[in-house]
């Protein structure tokens, strides 16, 4: 499956909840079950970024794997010293050996995150234009992003217990609700498009501008 076409469906899954609150707000519904419902379209929003952006770095780490470190560009480098080189300087001298003569790869994005813990609940525009940047894909410049600040606060707190779901949003209007989504929505279709590009122009490789 595309990135793209995952990231609709996971689009789509929040817009069927959003639709559900539409009817009940229609209808004057219970106040308490409408904040319920707000607060958990924020908390799936949340959730597709998270699953989105790994998804987006697993695409990367998997062509990025099979480069040989000398290829790479340097903030590629970076990355790859910086999971493989270890405090022990016997190991550290063995890895560095082994680097030079191209025994080793980039690793998987499932390896490097269990090691380096590039994100967990932190997830906003500034934190994925930092991860971005790391590798060198690029900023996201889509004036919604900002909004995303909100979504990752308020996932936070309701999954620390700070703030009840039904007092989360509670303040926020329906179409206020959709913006978020529709501001997710944006950033992550923006991601997609400066990884895909990354990608299948090998920016990644020292030789590419």
């Amino acid at each position: 499956m595309s990135l793209k076409l995952d990231l609709d469906h996971k689009i789509e899954e929040v817009e069927l909840l959003i639709c559900e609150l539409q009817q009940l707000d229609n209808k004057g519904g219970n106040v308490k079950l409408i904040g319920v419902l707000k607060s958990t379209v924020v908390m799936m929003l949340y959730n597709v970024i998270e699953s989105m952006i790994s998804s987006v770095l697993h695409e990367v780490h998997d062509h990025v794997s099979v480069v040989e470190y000398n290829k790479l560009k340097g903030k590629l480098k970076e990355l790859f010293v910086g999971y493989h080189i270890v405090t022990n300087t016997k190991e550290n001298a063995r890895k560095i050996d082994s680097i030079v003569s191209d025994d080793l790869r980039f690793p998987s994005f499932g390896d490097y995150s269990d090691k380096m813990k590039l994100f967990s609940g932190n997830l906003d525009a500034r934190k994925i234009d930092n991860i971005l940047n790391k590798y060198g894909i690029g900023r996201i410049v889509g004036e919604s992003k900002e909004k995303l600040l909100f979504v990752k606060n308020q996932r936070n707190k309701l999954a620390h217990g700070e703030i009840s779901y039904i007092e989360a949003c509670r303040d926020k209007t329906l179409n206020e609700i959709i913006e978020y989504k529709v501001s997710v929505n944006d950033v992550l279709n923006e991601v997609i498009r400066s990884a895909e590009r990354y990608i299948d122009r090998r920016l990644f490789l020292e030789n590419t501008t």
